[in-house]
């Protein structure tokens, strides 16, 4: 599949549910796509106006593309998720969870089996104020253009099923 023909596919997908802006440039460096979703949740008693209690989950999607996937631009991408995480998130009494969620696109060269290992077992979550602020987990995704296929890692597993048409 084609870098464009793929990047407009996500904002397609995404635009029913996040914010999007193209070409942005986020804490010095530059983004295809950035997405933006937040919901606030919560339980009433005895009408609209008593609530209970509510929280509100949030999920940042960061789409970037690279020519060739190497071990530096991988350990890159995931450095730059985690300090998403501590730039973008704003712990609360009524924040539960946020994702950041990364999806790199390669668009030549392939992906070597080392790399590929590695993205399966990429994993970070941060908790705040011992989870009673909530939570950050960073999902990422790496999608191969010239043989049409995903690799992410336990964290983005849902995201296989809605990122498909790249198959």
């Amino acid at each position: 599949m084609e870098l464009n023909n793929c990047l407009n596919e996500i904002k397609i997908r995404l635009s029913k549910n996040f914010k999007i802006q193209e070409k942005v440039k986020m804490f010095d460096e530059s983004i295809d796509l950035y997405g933006y979703w937040t919901e606030e949740f919560g339980r009433t008693l005895l009408g609209k106006d008593k609530i209970i209690d509510k929280y509100e989950c949030n999920e940042h999607c960061i789409v970037k593309s690279v020519e060739n996937l190497s071990d530096d631009n991988l350990n890159d991408f995931f450095n730059y998720l985690k300090r998403c995480c501590k730039d973008l998130v704003c712990p609360h009494i009524e924040h539960k969870t946020t994702y950041i969620t990364g999806i790199l696109l390669v668009s030549r060269g392939g992906i070597h089996d080392t790399l590929i290992k590695k993205v399966m077992k990429l994993k970070y979550t941060k908790n705040y104020r011992y989870s009673l602020f909530g939570w950050s987990v960073v999902r990422i995704m790496v999608i191969d253009l010239e043989n049409g296929k995903s690799y992410y890692n336990k964290a983005a597993g849902e995201l296989e099923e809605k990122l498909k048409f790249i198959s």
